[in-house]
Order: structure tokens, then sequence, then C-alpha cells
């Protein structure tokens, strides 16, 4: 089988969302060929790393698996705005490289947050209607946002609530990382059914 793993934040960046990342995509590389669709490395300090600079798109191979990685409008200034283009800029890279390229899938796993990065799959879902989808959600967003203060333009809080119930909607499994995440995206009238817990 082949499929294309959609997350914003991969090695050599550092953090949770990496290193998951990395031995999911390790597990499934296994018994399957894995193709990873991702940023030019630059988390957390917002500078795109050395060897990385100046390029708007880089293939390469890590181990057992690709790795196809675009530019982002990255800043080493956290700003609402800033963020935004940042988030924005990989949604529409990734839309772009997975509407060119579906048709070589047969499974498109997408892991959040950021919750922009479900652009990729609802227009993914929109153009391959029969190409299966997952969807991971390592943290409730737009829920988590809103509770820490970081979100709180009401535009921007519609749109986030339609992004997520698109992407929820649209995918063939749910997979979460607690019981209480998936007891919370239940509570949003989700099919409890469509929703696999795997911990870290």
């Amino acid at each position: 089988m082949k499929i294309l793993y959609i997350t914003q934040y991969f090695y050599p960046e550092v953090g949770a969302t990496t290193n998951r990342a990395l031995a999911n995509i390790r597990h499934l590389a296994k018994k399957h060929q894995v193709t990873v669709l991702t940023e030019m490395p630059n988390h957390p300090q917002g500078v795109i790393h050395d060897g990385y600079k100046g390029k708007l798109f880089v293939s390469e191979k890590m181990e057992s698996f690709l790795i196809k990685r675009f530019w982002v409008c990255t800043s080493k200034n956290k700003f609402f705005l800033n963020r935004v283009f940042f988030y924005l800029s990989f949604a529409f890279f990734g839309t772009l490289y997975t509407l060119l390229k579906a048709g070589k899938f047969d499974v498109i796993f997408i892991t959040s947050p950021p919750l922009f990065i479900s652009l990729i799959g609802i227009t993914a879902k929109i153009f391959y209607p029969q190409k299966k989808m997952f969807f991971e959600v390592r943290d409730l967003w737009p829920d988590c946002a809103i509770a820490m203060g970081e979100l709180h333009n009401q535009l921007f809080i519609s749109l986030s609530y339609w992004m997520e119930n698109s992407i929820y909607r649209r995918s063939e499994k749910i997979i979460t990382i607690t019981r209480y995440i998936k007891d919370r995206i239940i509570d949003k009238g989700v099919n409890g059914d469509n929703i696999v817990v795997i911990h870290n």
C-alpha cells in the first residue's frame, strides 16, 4: 500500500510531534511505501535550517521512506498573523502537491495540529472522494487555542470550527492519542465507531 503521510512538523525538527510522526512512519514503512509531506525544517526557532534555505521544494530519502519538503512563510516573531501565514503557506503547497499526486497513493494520512493542515485533506476529498483518508488529532483545535487565549478573532474561530467539522466528516477514521480527546470529539456529534485511540 502507498501512503502519503502529511505532517507540518518533522525530523530534524525536535519535539513530541516529530517524535510521534517519526515513530508512526517507521512502523508503517515496514510494510508499506510511505511518502512524507512536510515543511522545510525551521521549528522551533522559526529559521529554516542550513541546507534548506532559499529552496522552494526538496525531495530526499530517509531510511526506507521518501520526504517531500516545501518552503513555508516562517518567522522568529510568533505574532498571530505571522503564524497564520506560516500555517497557510504549508497548507497551500501541501494542497497543490496532494492534488497533483493523490492518484499515486492508496491512503492519505494527516496529523494535526495545526488545524490548517486539514485544508489539504478537505480539498483532496472534494477532488478524490473515493480516496481513503485518516485524520490524527493530537490536540483539540480550535478548542485548545481558544482556551489558552491564542485565538479570539470571531472570524477565525468560525473558520476553524468549519475546518474541524469538515475534516471529521470526510475522514474514514479519526485517530486520537487519548480517550479524553475521543470523548470530546464524540460530544461534537462524530460517531465514536469512527474514532480510534492510539496512545503515544
